[in-house]
């Protein structure tokens, strides 16, 4: 899978959630506004009668090397796909299905969020090793707190219990799991 059609995806995920939300709602999406937790993604604050929310975009980001030190320091490569699917935009997460099952996408709000998802990454791999699994790594949850994964080797999208072996295979890859998800207009609270 080339990382065109991951952000391909994603960018169709963020479309069909920005045109669901706009024939539901006058403006763009909302989200509680946090203080020091600035996002490039926010276009406006509310009306001073309203100041705790704010409106948000997905927002272009292509950082460079965005996780050459973890994949340095472990000594592991990571999918293209999954640096393509946290690097090609900051948003907050989405709500939506997939195949009838209500799940959610963890996508990154702003750099502190960034470096605490690498953190949370960090320690779902060392938990991996110790058990000695395979590599995966988390891209969203169901609502009964199973992990949606993506498998560091064949770039398929799993399901899995935290801490074990994936049980499931959702897709053959990344792009095709992207393309078959219906966004909500869900609030994403993680």
């Amino acid at each position: 899978m080339s990382n065109n059609e991951v952000k391909d995806a994603l960018i169709g995920v963020h479309n069909r959630f920005l045109a669901l939300y706009a024939a539901t709602a006058p403006h763009l999406p909302e989200a509680r506004s946090e203080t020091d937790w600035d996002s490039p993604c926010i276009q406006k604050h509310l009306t001073p009668q309203n100041p705790e929310y704010i409106h948000w975009q997905p927002t272009p980001w292509e950082p460079d090397s965005a996780f050459t030190n973890l994949e340095s320091a472990l000594q592991i490569q990571f999918h293209d796909d999954i640096k393509t699917f946290y690097t090609a935009f900051w948003s907050d997460g989405i709500w939506g299905d997939f195949k009838g099952n209500e799940v959610s996408i963890i996508q990154v709000w702003n750099e502190h969020d960034f470096e605490m998802l690498q953190e949370n990454m960090l320690g779902h791999l060392f938990a991996q090793m110790k058990k000695r699994l395979d590599y995966t790594f988390f891209i969203g949850c169901t609502l009964d707190d199973q992990i949606i994964s993506l498998d560091n080797t064949t770039g398929h999208v799993l399901l899995e219990y935290p801490g074990k072996k994936p049980h499931r295979q959702l897709s053959d890859s990344l792009a095709q799991w992207l393309n078959g998800f219906n966004p909500s207009t869900k609030p994403y609270t993680p």
